[in-house]
Parts: structure tokens; C-alpha cells; sequence
């Protein structure tokens, strides 16, 4: 599951190396298929509401835990996971940006500093010095909603679970057929509309724990595992190559979630030797750094793009790829991590610190198989 994330980063880095389609054989690998990265954020959402209902369930809905005390802690952690690379690559951003595009965009920087940038329908207020960090704004909404959105789903039952989000659907493809014309900005950027993609992500941890509760073993054994393993990572494929006959609203985030929902809820079950092979502690280590990469990419292309007559079209793309690569470890190794243990420690009561770790969703045991 967490070397997924690390795989949906990189396809985000490979849909913004758009300069590659003039050239032959690649060019067109990437225009056709691999431009349709930009989905890797609708997996991201969906991943993050299952993660988080997994890592959460048993301490926000807890008897013994006053509410008020885990909230805190909740939120804290998530400001803590969050918000130190957001400032750190916003602050890269502007000093690569310098001081004339600083004082002309000086409104932007201030929502995005406070993570606003992408409720706002006006083009220039989107993110204009790290491009990446739109999808923040989004996660920051889902976290100050998720509290109440996991006793509900948790709660009621799988049908009802299933009928409201299925529900929220509905009603997005119904605004993408009336309306076709509709900017990207309310399919892609406008936070309530990709809800249910997090609310995905919570059904998808009641089902799966649902699942493992009943002691369902799946036919056939570790064999069938991996062929639908490998059948969910051909349907993700296939959806991305249907994407150029399907309205661009709907391709900019609601035409992934079925391939996405059915691979997390099939990989988190590690039943099969492709989600056993990306439970290998490369892969983990890589899923962990993930969110650096992610962040970090886009000025570090940039910075590669403006040395493309010395790299060329390929070397610009593998250099931009290996700087990435090692910054994002070095960030998480020497700035993220020991953030966020500072931040868990300045904020949380001493008294609270051993109910909840500072980063439960990476350090508690990845599902098991049922």
C-alpha cells in the first residue's frame, strides 16, 4: 500500500514532462498514456481517507479516550505531517521566483501560505509558485471534516456507506453532462467536489475490515491474488487510454476512482505476489518519501528545463527524476521526519503523547491479509 503512493508520485512526475511528446516512440507513450498522471492526485484522496480510517478508527471512536483530547491529537499530527514541507517548498518557491514575481503575486502567496488557494475561482489565485501544493488545500478540508465523517460511515451500514457516495457521483457526472463546458476549476481544483473521492477511501477501510472481521480467504489462494492484482494495475491502464473518449470534466478526477477503489481494496489485502514484492523494504521507503517527491518535483523540472540545451530532451528528464529522487529522501530524512517529532512535541500534552504517534498512518502495521 505505501509503495503505491510512491508510484502514483511518479506518474504526477512523468504527466509534467509534456515536452517529450515532439519526440518519437516516447512522445507518444507519454502523450497518450502517461500525460494522464495527473489522476495519481485522485489516488492520493482515496488512499488518504482509507489510510487515515485505518490508522484513526480505533482511537477517534475509542470509549476510553475523551473526543476532545483525540481531536487535538488529530489534528496536530496532520498539521504536523503536512505543513512543514508545504513552508519549506513554498519558501523555495518564492526565492526561485524572486523579488518581482514576489511582490506582484503577494495575495497568492498569503492563501497559500494558509493553504486557501484552491477554493478560490479566480486562475491567478492558483497555486502560482508551487504548483503541487493545489491538492493541500484539499486534504486540509478533508481532515477538518474526516472526525465526523468516520463515526458516520463506520456506524451506519455498508449499503448506506456505499449509496451516499455512490450518490455524490451521480451527481458530479449529472453537473458533467449538462454542463460540459464547466471550467476545470470546480471538476479539479474546488475541494468539495473531490470529497468523495476521501469518503472512497473510508468505505473502502469498513469493507475491507468488514472482510478480515468475517475471515473471508479468497479462492484459489496466492495464484488468484496476483492475477487481480495484475488485473486492477491493466484496468488502471486501460482507464487511462479511455480517457480521450470520455468529457474532460469527468477525466479530470471521477473516471479513476473505480480502477483506484478496486486496487487499494484488493492490495491492502497483500494476498498476491505483486503487493507482497511492494511490501519489500525498498519500496516501503520509497512509499514514505513520497510526499517530498511530490512536492519538490515540479521546480526541480524547472530548474531542469532550464538547462535543457546542455541535458537534452531525455537527460533532462532522467536528471530532473534523480534530483528529485535525492532530494525528497534528504528532506525526509533531515527535515520531515525531525519536524514533525518537534511539532508533535510542542504541541501535545505530555500527558496525551503515548495515546497516539506522531504519524500513525506510516507507522501502524500495514493491513493484513484476511
Amino acid at each position: 500500500m505505501n509503495a503505491l503512493r510512491f508510484w502514483a508520485a511518479v506518474a504526477v512526475f512523468v504527466s509534467h514532462l509534456g515536452y517529450l511528446r515532439g519526440f518519437p516512440v516516447v512522445g507518444e507513450v507519454q502523450g497518450l498514456l502517461l500525460s494522464r498522471g495527473h489522476a495519481g492526485v485522485t489516488f492520493f484522496f482515496i488512499l488518504s481517507g482509507f489510510i487515515l480510517a485505518y490508522a484513526y478508527h480505533d482511537r477517534l471512536l475509542a470509549s476510553g479516550v475523551s473526543r476532545a483530547t483525540a481531536l487535538k491529537q488529530f489534528f496536530i499530527a496532520r498539521f504536523a505531517r503536512i505543513y512543514p514541507v508545504h513552508a519549506l517548498t513554498l519558501a523555495v518557491a518564492v526565492v526561485m521566483g524572486g523579488a518581482e514575481k514576489l511582490s506582484n503575486h503577494l495575495a497568492e502567496l498569503v492563501v497559500s501560505t494558509l493553504l486557501l488557494h484552491s477554493w478560490l475561482p479566480i486562475r491567478p489565485f492558483h497555486p502560482v509558485f508551487n504548483g503541487p501544493s493545489w491538492s493541500l488545500a484539499h486534504e486540509a478540508f478533508f481532515y477538518a471534516l474526516f472526525p465526523f465523517l468516520l463515526p458516520f460511515f463506520l456506524n451506519t451500514t455498508r449499503a448506506m456507506g456505499v449509496t451516499v457516495v455512490a450518490g455524490l457521483f451521480a451527481g458530479l457526472v449529472c453537473l458533467a453532462c449538462l454542463w460540459p463546458s464547466t471550467s476545470i476549476f470546480l471538476f479539479m481544483y474546488f475541494p468539495p467536489a473531490r470529497l468523495a473521492e476521501f469518503m472512497t477511501g473510508i468505505v473502502l477501510f469498513r469493507l475491507h475490515r468488514d472482510r478480515v472481521g468475517s475471515g473471508f480467504q479468497a479462492a484459489g489462494g496466492g495464484t488468484r491474488a496476483t492475477l487481480t492484482e495484475v488485473m486492477c494495475l491493466a484496468l488502471i491502464i486501460l482507464t487511462a487510454i479511455s480517457a480521450y473518449y470520455v468529457p474532460r470534466n469527468l477525466e479530470w478526477s471521477l473516471l479513476y476512482v473505480p480502477a483506484f477503489a478496486l486496487t487499494i481494496f484488493v492490495f491492502a489485502s497483500e494476498g498476491g505476489a505483486v503487493s507482497r514484492w511492494l511490501s519489500r523494504p525498498l519500496w516501503f521507503h520509497l512509499g514514505e518519501v513520497s510526499y517530498s517527491f511530490y512536492m519538490f518535483h515540479l521546480m526541480i523540472l524547472t530548474v531542469a528545463y532550464w538547462h535543457r540545451s546542455t541535458l537534452g530532451p531525455y537527460g533532462m528528464a532522467l536528471a530532473a527524476f534523480a534530483a528529485t529522487l535525492a532530494v525528497s529522501l534528504l528532506c525526509y530524512r533531515y527535515f520531515e521526519l525531525p519536524m514533525r517529532a518537534k511539532i508533535n512535541a510542542w504541541l501535545t500534552d505530555k500527558r496525551d503523547r503515548p495515546v497516539l504517534s506522531p504519524s500513525p498512518e506510516l507507522h501502524a502495521e500495514r493491513p493484513s491479509p484476511p
